[in-house]
């Protein structure tokens, strides 16, 4: 059977590295595990006025086009944990020849997957004092909350994304009701988390 090519285009709102790390990296260990397949790179959609991230895609070569390939695929995309809003897609039947100009292409498949919900919490960085932010540390807010999440079992921190008047702080995890409560009770307690916003993005 032919190798068969499938994007994992991620409802994620991660930097590079951070795809790399928190998906392309432990999907390619299972998928080598499994002698079923490989990963060849990845991309991140982005808005490049604003620097908001609005997907990663994940490029997965399989070595054949069997159903049951595909399944094994999906179970170990779920088994690495991705957000809710991910698509798998495909061309389901024989690849197409891209390097012919007169092939027809057919439409792709998409097949929802994901399971993880998603929380972005969008730290204020141009409407508060000058001395909040001399005074005050990012990274010692990312810390807290990755401790207190960690500590309810409530979700994991993926990465940062910065914008031009926010620095948004993405987590996922399995309930984003209860990511937020977490949230909801630190900020009060942190002057750089006076105005921020909390958003569901998965």
């Amino acid at each position: 059977m032919a190798e068969k090519h499938y994007t994992l285009q991620l409802n994620a709102k991660v930097q590079p590295l951070d795809r790399g790390d928190m998906f392309e990296d432990p999907l390619m260990e299972l998928l080598e595990k499994e002698g079923i397949g490989e990963i060849d790179g990845g991309g991140t959609s982005f808005d490049q006025e604003t620097g908001e991230i609005f997907y990663c895609d994940v490029e997965i070569y399989l070595n054949d086009d069997s159903a049951e390939s595909r399944e094994k695929l999906i179970k170990l995309v779920n088994k690495v944990g991705v957000p809710k809003g991910s698509f798998l897609i495909f061309i389901d039947g024989e690849e197409p020849d891209y390097d012919d100009e007169e092939a027809d292409i057919p439409d792709s498949t998409k097949l929802e997957i994901g399971t993880l919900e998603g929380l972005r919490f969008s730290i204020n960085g141009t409407e508060l004092p000058e001395e909040v932010y001399k005074n005050n540390d990012i990274n010692k807010v990312i810390d807290d909350l990755i401790d207190l999440m960690e500590a309810e079992k409530a979700g994991t921190y993926y990465s940062y994304v910065t914008r031009n008047t926010h620095t948004d702080l993405i987590f996922y995890g399995n309930s984003f009701a209860k990511m937020k409560e977490i949230v909801e009770k630190y900020a009060p307690n942190n002057p750089l988390c006076e105005k921020s916003l909390i958003e569901q993005i998965a």
